[in-house]
């Protein structure tokens, strides 16, 4: 059987993954369907679950306001490293084998406040400066895609779920918009207002159908 890794993050439920099975996004996949097909964890084993390793990246908020103080974001396993964000506006890329750091990246806060995507080798995170593209393999930005590794930053380019990328586009919820970007130019295919409303929960494409799903709050 596959070794089990539990990790353990400030204000973050644990969280168990398997090293060998991709979680390319913090939904699970595009359906936003938040589940593993694995087999190797069963009815007949998962009591013998053990803690393999603990990482905590160092940082405590000051504020208690329930929701600065609290990571909502699901890391993401690329294959090769398990993706993590933390509060203070760093991306954390470790290694699944024993939960070292290989990696931290400063960007602008919230970085990845509800979750990461990863796709062809980088890792598209939602930001206060609309979306980064940072490079799997030393967390640079990856400066090919849109405005020097940046899309969607406009004056209303905060993200805070994790985007979705059907073939060469990338779709990105915003605080007050939904758009379409090109890849690699980070170009808009089109966007719509979304009149004050937010997406605070995901969004999830219906390849069949070619179609978006998303639940918004109520107007601001």
């Amino acid at each position: 059987m596959k070794k089990i890794f539990l990790v353990q993050f400030f204000f973050l439920s644990i969280i168990t993954l398997v090293y060998g099975d991709n979680w390319y996004t913090s939904s699970g996949d595009y359906d936003s369907s938040k589940y593993s097909s694995i087999n190797q964890i069963n009815k007949s084993n998962i009591n013998k679950l053990g803690l393999a390793w603990v990482y905590r990246n160092g940082y405590i908020p000051e504020i208690h306001d329930g929701f600065t103080d609290n990571n909502q974001s699901t890391p993401i396993f690329t294959g090769n490293s398990l993706i993590v964000t933390s509060l203070d506006g760093y991306l954390i890329s470790l290694d699944p084998s024993n939960g070292v750091e290989k990696w931290r990246a400063k960007l602008v806060s919230p970085v990845g406040r509800r979750g990461l995507t990863y796709f062809n080798k980088n890792i598209f995170v939602p930001t206060g400066r609309g979306v980064a593209v940072i490079k799997e393999n030393n967390g640079e930005l990856n400066e090919v895609y849109g405005n020097k590794g940046l899309i969607g930053s406009d004056n209303k380019s905060l993200s805070l779920v994790p985007p979705i990328i059907y073939k060469s586009n990338l779709l990105i919820a915003h605080s007050q918009k939904f758009a379409s970007y090109s890849l690699p130019s980070g170009e808009t295919n089109w966007s719509l207002d979304l009149n004050g409303a937010r997406i605070w929960s995901g969004f999830s494409f219906d390849e069949d159908n070619k179609t978006i799903i998303f639940v918004t709050s109520n107007l601001v």
